[in-house]
């Protein structure tokens, strides 16, 4: 007798698995696409590109994004009901055999699939099926880079920009009444900003102390070089995470330990604050004062894309067993929040089961913003996890 005859329903089975993140439904929700698919004789998984593996996740997970859920004519709440056979209407079974196309391409058409990873094909082909014109030019082209052209346009990332400087203009005007301008070590927190301080004390009369730079950096080495060096040799590489393997290919299947803290989710970027440091190393002469698209993370959904991507630059690095600890934060985001977003990233980038080890959350105290602004509502906890693979 069948689990189904039984009474047992699609959530026991998720519960006693252990999933909280709806891994079981998306799974079932991606054969029975595919089934559909094939029975309608749209698609066969034996016809897909030659030369590839087929990636049942990149299937799976699309249909998870509100691009792909559109254009095959799913419900916006669809990913909420349980799933059924065939889902896809009958109206949308042509859009339905082409997205498969692009996801696997076609051996007996000779065609090569557009996606060739989740990072970040997958979601530069969800964002073209949400915007009209880009959707055209991919249905008439099957292009993936010319039709994202127009979804990313000068004037779109201008637009992003310019609506990041009005929120953040509108932020600091709220929090304005909070300083009088009487504390002169606030400006001493904020001296790496050269032109903001020098403006500061000249509209005062005022005269800042005189500091001994050399000596400071003196200290500052005698200080670090205290311990004896440690003995084995490391490589640092400034690269985009989403492009790890790429940075180190001798590293392939033999990472066993990442540890990193990614941007925060609503949080500035502080390149400006650390110019200082960045010219230490080989940086401008003077702080970059543009902002640029990425500065900021204000989109959930995009910032978690984003994290995405990145563990799925960094997946073909790790051994079989492998460990990640990460420290993320935002202003409104929760460890409940956090924890279940960054585990559903982790196993949609890395394609592979994670476990969650350790959670733990802690506050922040101090820190330059509240020096400028006690009152101020910025990221006041940070959320540390510890994950891992093959245990």
């Amino acid at each position: 007798m069948s689990a189904r005859k039984k009474g047992t329903t699609l959530e026991d089975i998720a519960h006693r698995l252990g999933d909280r993140h709806d891994t079981v439904k998306r799974l079932v929700n991606g054969v029975f696409v595919l089934d559909q698919a094939e029975k309608e004789r749209l698609f066969d998984v034996s016809d897909r590109a030659p030369g590839r593996a087929f990636a049942f996740s990149h299937l799976y997970v699309a249909l998870t994004r509100p691009g792909f859920q559109e254009f095959l004519g799913l419900p916006a709440d669809w990913r909420r009901q349980d799933p059924t056979p065939n889902p896809v209407p009958k109206g949308s079974l042509d859009n339905l055999r082409r997205v498969l196309i692009w996801l696997y391409g076609s051996k007996d058409d000779g065609v090569q699939p557009v996606v060739t990873s989740q990072n970040p094909h997958l979601r530069m082909l969800d964002e073209i099926l949400q915007k009209p014109i880009a959707r055209k030019t991919m249905l008439a082209r099957s292009k993936l880079t010319e039709a994202y052209m127009l979804v990313n346009t000068p004037a779109v990332q201008f637009e992003t920009a310019l609506l990041n400087a009005y929120q953040n203009a509108e932020d600091a005007l709220a929090k304005v009444s909070g300083y009088d301008g009487a504390d002169v070590s606030l400006l001493e927190a904020a001296s790496t900003k050269p032109d903001y301080s020098t403006r500061w004390w000249r509209r005062r009369k005022l005269t800042p102390p005189r500091r001994d730079a050399y000596r400071i950096l003196s200290d500052i080495i005698d200080y670090r070089f205290a311990s004896v060096p440690p003995r084995l040799r490391g490589v640092v590489k400034q690269v985009d995470a989403r492009n790890a393997i790429n940075a180190f290919p001798h590293c392939e299947r033999r990472v066993s330990l990442v540890v990193t803290s990614p941007p925060y989710l609503d949080t500035t970027n502080f390149e400006e604050d650390q110019w200082l440091r960045l010219w230490f190393l080989g940086g401008p002469p003077r702080p970059n004062t543009r902002r640029g698209s990425d500065n900021r993370h204000v989109s959930e959904e995009k910032y978690w894309d984003f994290l995405t991507e990145a563990w799925s630059g960094v997946g073909p690095l790790l051994k079989r067993q492998a460990h990640l600890v990460i420290r993320i934060g935002g202003k409104r985001l929760e460890l409940a929040d956090a924890q279940e977003n960054l585990h559903q990233s982790l196993e949609d980038g890395l394609e592979k089961k994670v476990s969650l080890v350790e959670a733990r959350t802690s506050e922040i105290r101090g820190g330059q913003l509240k020096i400028f602004q006690p009152d101020a509502d910025g990221v006041a906890k940070e959320h540390d996890f510890h994950f891992a693979l093959g245990l």
